[in-house]
């Protein structure tokens, strides 16, 4: 009984140092920066080129184990999500899979509201490189082989200009709703947005064709039940 208490005093003590030991600063930077630069260069291109796909994905699974131990996670996500953007925008990834899985590791670790900005901008990085043009939509809504059939669609997107490649997908059957909206939230930087100006709706095109865009507008003040 008294080997266990003293084990576990052992552990929950040698727990406490490794965290002060993880959250030490090194050369003006936080442990979260330093975390987020080493995901960084594991994940950019000539980065990692000399380690194997296992080797990869082992290196993230530890570090994911160790930001359990960072006690600033949130300053660790804005760190990421620069460093995620600029590979997104330069195309500096290396491999997408590997992006892929570190957020879905990320996201068991610490919940979806986490990985939730990241991995949109995985997805807009994706509809904007295989964005469908205003004119293919088109092409397809006036197709007379496809059947519109009564009710509306309303399709999902990142993108506020040109098409989500999603559509592309949808059409494989050869109907389409009367209406269609694409629908985006978005987020300004701003404290408040006018209630007239929450949502932003328009039309694409011929009205005959029934293609509508609809954007969300909403910041960090507003309610989400108004």
């Amino acid at each position: 009984m008294i080997v266990s208490k003293i084990t576990l005093f052992f552990i929950r003590h040698s727990r406490r140092l490794f965290e002060v030991f993880c959250n030490k600063g090194v050369a003006g930077s936080s442990s979260a920066e330093l975390l987020a630069t080493f995901c960084d260069n594991i994940l950019k291109k000539g980065g990692s080129e000399k380690l194997s796909d296992e080797a990869i994905e082992e290196t993230l699974e530890k570090v994911v184990k160790l930001l359990a131990y960072i006690s600033n996670k949130d300053l660790f996500t804005e760190f990421y999500r620069k460093k995620l953007a600029q590979r997104l925008l330069f195309d500096k990834s290396a491999n997408d899979d590997h992006e892929r899985s570190i957020l879905t590791k990320l996201k068991q670790q610490c919940g979806g509201q986490f990985t939730s900005k990241m991995e949109g901008m995985k997805k807009y990085k994706y509809e904007l490189d295989n964005k469908d043009s205003t004119h293919k939509l088109v092409e397809v809504a006036s197709n007379l082989s496809i059947h519109r059939v009564p009710g509306v669609a309303l399709f999902y997107t990142e993108l506020v200009h040109g098409i989500s490649p999603i559509f592309t997908h949808y059409v494989n059957v050869p109907a389409l709703h009367l209406v269609l909206v694409f629908v985006s939230f978005k987020y300004p930087t701003i404290s408040t947005v006018l209630p007239e100006k929450r949502f932003l709706f328009g039309r694409i095109e011929h009205y005959e064709l029934g293609i509508f865009r609809c954007i969300l507008r909403y910041v960090y003040k507003d309610s989400r039940f108004e």
